[in-house]
């Protein structure tokens, strides 16, 4: 008798972005006077929405099992996350990140090396 694959169980959450200033919000750091909130908009999430999740359900809360997840800017947002915070974002999802708005992050990739983390592009 064959043993059934362990079933995933997740919480998403969904955070809508801040529209025509959604590049304020996400990238990580200023391009053409543009861009910079990126890591204030992580400390809202990991000083405010993750304590609410993890007070509101049952959560395993550590990096182990929190991933943060976006695509172009969001993409962006989420690389800078797994490598600035990764004692928080423990699995991280980059889905064609926006890596020529913010050319720095080549260079911050670079200063954190390899971690054990799970960075999926």
């Amino acid at each position: 008798m064959s043993k059934m694959p362990k079933r995933l169980q997740a919480i998403y959450v969904g955070i809508d972005n801040a529209g025509v200033d959604r590049i304020a919000e996400y990238a990580p750091f200023r391009h053409q006077n543009k861009g910079g909130g990126g890591s204030k908009h992580l400390h809202l999430i990991i000083e405010h929405i993750k304590p609410f999740i993890d007070a509101q359900y049952r959560t395993l809360p550590d990096a182990e099992n929190t991933g943060i997840i976006g695509s172009s800017l969001g993409g962006l947002l989420a690389l800078y996350a797994g490598l600035q915070f990764a004692s928080v974002f423990g699995k991280v999802g980059v889905l064609s990140p926006a890596l020529w708005y913010n050319p720095k992050m080549f260079k911050l990739a670079e200063h954190h090396g390899f971690s054990k983390n799970k960075i999926y592009m």
